[in-house]
């Protein structure tokens, strides 16, 4: 019972996203040797009906003599791994079983990777950005986030919605100039119009009369000019306080920055309040998002990986192979089921 309780509250991120069935057996076998180790069991012996689950291999063997030695002598284990491996989900819910939550039985260092693993070869410094990550998050945590949700609670909609068309209609300078680098002469025309629109009779980009009069908005910026143009991505880049970001788009903001009306601003101090007020903005419109994020096994791949494939779209307006579709038609695919059957001998083959 111990050990199925331990297992329903160290595992509940494990049952929110079903994982691989080996996973869920490294799990349980390490949350119950665990168990035994807090409440002073010995381990099983290789004969009991047990020892399948448990295992007596040296490997297991050796996590059994580490454990009892930290609960012995009250130390902390620290285990280094990945986010969402097998390690990290077994720290995890020995951490949520420990009593003495304060002071965690196992310590997780999320920003380490397991050894002789192989790095995402868009993210080669993949350690570099997992700190970063970390960094970000608690900043996130401790000040963006709060920010942001009191933002939404005191802020009535409609004031948050002209807000957020203000800064649209903004980095409508940066679309447009960008649309006319990559020869889309037709939608920098839209772009205009937009601008001309939104701004005169949508009193400076609070309201959106152009969306209602169906002129289309389109997004684009030097990043994904330069995808047009045929330079990569280069090397994934989590930066401290800026975000996700490539070595081309890195690059790319850095040039937006010149197309953008606040960078001209001579006073300082109002430029700095219209990107406070943009970045809370921006992080109130995905405020939706932070439960997906939570229930995901890592976090650091799962914004990754969310945002390179966001860019893929952007700079490939939308014309990205969908790899789940591949996969769907590679399972409806049956090279024997579409193969002749072969008649016995003696007998005709059945009509087609």
């Amino acid at each position: 019972p111990q050990a199925l309780a331990a297992l329903q509250a160290g595992g509940a991120d494990l049952l929110r996203t079903p994982p691989e069935p080996e996973e869920v057996a490294f799990v349980i076998k390490k949350v119950v040797t665990a168990v035994e180790l807090r409440l002073g069991l010995p381990p099983p012996p290789p004969s009991s009906e047990r020892a399948g689950l448990l295992g007596d291999s040296p490997a297991m063997r050796k996590v059994h003599a580490t454990l009892e030695r930290a609960a012995q002598s009250n130390a902390t284990v620290l285990v280094r791994g990945e986010n969402g491996t097998g390690k990290e989900l077994m720290a995890r819910a020995i951490h949520q079983s420990s009593p003495r939550r304060e002071q965690p039985f196992v310590k997780i260092d999320c920003a380490s990777l397991p050894e002789n693993s192989k790095p995402d070869p868009r993210d080669p410094w993949e350690r570099f950005n997992r700190a970063s990550f970390k960094v970000n998050d608690a900043l996130d945590r401790a000040i963006l986030r709060p920010t942001a949700r009191a933002y939404v609670k005191v802020t009535p909609r409609v004031m948050r919605t002209g807000i957020s068309n203000f800064f649209s209609n903004l980095e409508t300078t940066t679309t447009l100039v960008n649309d006319a680098l990559q020869g889309k002469f037709r939608a920098a025309g839209h772009d205009t119009a937009r601008l001309l629109l939104n701004t005169t009779l949508g009193l400076g980009g609070l309201f959106d009369p152009a969306t209602a009069a169906g002129i289309d908005k389109n997004d684009e910026d030097f990043g994904q000019t330069l995808g047009k143009w045929g330079v990569s991505n280069g090397p994934y880049l989590m930066l401290p306080l800026l975000g996700p970001t490539t070595v081309r788009d890195g690059f790319g903001e850095a040039v937006d920055t010149f197309t953008e009306a606040p960078h001209y601003l001579e006073d300082d101090s109002t430029r700095y309040a219209i990107t406070a007020v943009e970045v809370i903005d921006i992080r109130a419109g995905l405020l939706s998002l932070d439960e997906q994020l939570n229930q995901s096994f890592d976090r650091y791949a799962f914004v990754r990986n969310a945002w390179l494939q966001r860019r893929e779209y952007k700079v490939k307006d939308g014309n990205v192979e969908d790899p789940a579709l591949e996969e769907e038609e590679d399972f409806s695919t049956d090279p024997e089921a579409d193969a002749p059957v072969s008649a016995p001998a003696g007998e005709q083959p059945p009509p087609q």
